[in-house]
């Protein structure tokens, strides 16, 4: 989730006069670059991500899991944001404090999906300096049940700015674009308000920090879930990001790519996000896989004649700011896309140039193992 501010990306906001003054607001603001991600809640030194097996002997009424005091979180929020997979059978619980003094227990509010996935948001806020602490109480889980928590954010919502642009969002009719899953092929909810145009110029690469679906159903699902968390959960506009690839390399439309995205804190003007659906770092360590790399090939090559984007422009998030994202599989994979993405179209084949084939996919996830990062 660079979008460096220049005259050429703010040029969709100069059609009319009348829009100076509020540019100018925007400007001295910065609001103009916002779109918060949140802040990654630290266990034991690393981002929360942990796969949880019931043990054998747990029986209701049970903890089956409890993570320990986080590290502080060095600025105030209003939410605790996680997201995961299989919740039935399993309450959750947060609590926030600072020291010896801690508030109680507080249960969240939890929205499933029909592929086991779900996002949830404890209601708790804290002043810079305030720890979480997280658990899992079983309610009937059956033992080795497993239970898979992808991320942890602590979130204080900065709302995404509103720009007056002209009604009709463009897009690039140039050929050679790769097939893309419309955002009515997945069941999109529409945005909560007009788009903001940009003129895009550079491209991010990201992760989910999710699930890798490779079944059609099963990355719609994720498609539904990522813009409700992203809605409802962090109360942006819409889905964040501009372009989302499932594990078996099919390309999905978020927002549209010539329109404001909410995915790189303060560089978001001008800035195209592509993420990859799946966790591209220990302790899930997914690896791309050869159909994602050759999607997103063919996308950035696309993406780079059709908008003039120079591929020198293309960019993992760890660039722009502070975060394991798109994890390190994902991210040592990225100066191997741009080569590719600069060479010709290729004939029809397995693999895009320069890209091999990796390995299959590999999960490092252990019972219980600790939290070990994003």
């Amino acid at each position: 989730m660079s979008g460096f501010l220049n005259v050429r990306c703010l040029t969709p906001l100069w059609y009319n006069r009348h829009m100076l003054p509020l540019l100018a607001l925007l400007l001295a603001s910065g609001s103009v670059f916002a779109a918060d991600p949140g802040m990654q809640v630290y266990f034991k030194g690393s981002a929360a991500a942990i796969r949880i097996v019931v043990p054998q002997a747990s029986r209701p009424g049970h903890v089956i899991f409890d993570s320990g005091v986080s590290a502080p979180l060095p600025a105030a929020f209003e939410s605790i944001l996680f997201h995961g997979r299989t919740q039935a059978g399993v309450r959750f619980e947060a609590q926030a404090g600072n020291g010896s003094v801690w508030g109680p227990w507080t249960a969240p509010e939890i929205e499933t999906f029909s592929n086991g996935r779900f996002w949830g948001k404890f209601r708790l806020a804290g002043t810079a300096g305030t720890s979480v602490r997280l658990r899992l109480l079983n309610r009937g889980v059956p033992p080795k049940r497993v239970i898979d928590i992808f991320e942890v954010e602590a979130f204080r919502k900065v709302p995404e700015p509103i720009v007056i642009t002209p009604s009709r969002v463009e897009l690039s009719t140039r050929p050679g674009k790769p097939d893309v899953e419309s955002r009515a092929d997945w069941n999109a909810a529409p945005p909560k308000y007009d788009y903001t145009q940009i003129d895009p110029g550079r491209i991010t690469i990201h992760h989910t920090a999710g699930a890798q679906p490779e079944t059609l159903d099963d990355a719609r699902s994720e498609m539904r879930l990522i813009q409700r968390y992203h809605q409802a959960g962090r109360g942006w506009n819409d889905i964040g990001y501009h372009f989302l690839i499932d594990g078996a390399g099919r390309i999905f439309q978020g927002r549209p790519e010539n329109v404001l995205g909410a995915h790189v804190l303060n560089h978001n003007m001008g800035n195209i996000g592509i993420s990859f659906m799946g966790n591209y770092q220990l302790p899930i360590n997914d690896q791309p896989s050869p159909e994602q790399l050759k999607a997103v090939v063919a996308l950035v090559r696309w993406l780079s004649e059709a908008y003039s984007i120079p591929l020198a422009n293309l960019a993992g998030h760890r660039d722009l700011g502070k975060t394991d994202c798109p994890g390190d599989n994902l991210y040592s994979r990225l100066p191997e896309i741009r080569e590719a993405a600069d060479q010709p179209v290729p004939p029809p084949g397995p693999t895009a140039p320069g890209l091999p084939e990796v390995p299959g996919r590999l999960r490092r996830f252990g019972s219980s193992e600790p939290f070990l990062g994003r």
